[in-house]
């Protein structure tokens, strides 16, 4: 049977069959023939019948990204994981979609669930490493001006305030160390012995 006479006999098939997975193997024969308009139409009528048919988003998928159809691509991809949430080629497609359509962000944290299924995905892991997350640019702002009961800082910036903050708590811990000074003296006072020791506690007793 010729290539041609094939195609058509699919298309009867499925005529005769409308909820029949052979759509799958059609439009994958007109993309190898290059009928691309045709193939993406014939995918959509059958995932209309069978919209759980894994095999068939993730062949639409690549099609439409092929084309650089981000947005339908990406759809198709994650409805393959929705059926298969562990299919590695849907978690790839989803992640190429990503970095080509230019959101590194986002195929990074789709790679990082492609190496969790597959710890020794090279692509991924050199995606990976190579990636460097986007920063919010630094902004240069006048000295923060913070209210205090403590301190009169109402209109003082930051820094000044910090550096009183530690200025008092260097006061508190020398009052600290002081109070603790004297009550350890006042102890030392309560239960000194008289001038020579114990012995002479011991010996004015035995009087």
């Amino acid at each position: 049977m010729s290539e041609s006479k094939f195609i058509e006999s699919l298309r009867e098939r499925i005529r005769q069959e409308p909820g029949s997975r052979l759509f799958l193997t059609l439009a994958e024969e007109l993309i190898k023939r290059d009928m691309y308009e045709e193939a993406a139409e014939t995918l959509e009528r059958g995932l209309a019948v069978s919209p759980d048919f894994a095999g068939a988003h993730l062949t639409l998928a690549k099609l439409y990204a092929s084309r650089r159809e981000f947005g339908k691509a990406l759809f198709e991809y994650e409805e393959a994981k929705r059926i298969f949430p562990s299919s590695l080629t849907a978690l790839r497609g989803i992640a190429a979609v990503y970095r080509d359509s230019g959101e590194a962000d986002a195929a990074a944290e789709a790679y990082r669930e492609v190496l969790l299924i597959d710890p020794l995905d090279q692509f991924a892991s050199e995606f990976i490493d190579s990636y460097i997350p986007k920063k919010a640019p630094a902004c240069i702002d006048e000295p923060e001006l913070v209210e205090s009961d403590d301190f009169d800082t109402a209109e003082k910036p930051v820094y000044e305030v910090i550096d009183q903050s530690e200025q008092y708590r260097e006061d508190r811990k020398t009052e600290t160390i002081s109070r603790l000074n004297n009550l350890l003296e006042g102890i030392k006072k309560t239960f000194a012995f008289p001038e020579g020791g114990r012995s002479a506690v011991s010996n004015s007793r035995g009087a």
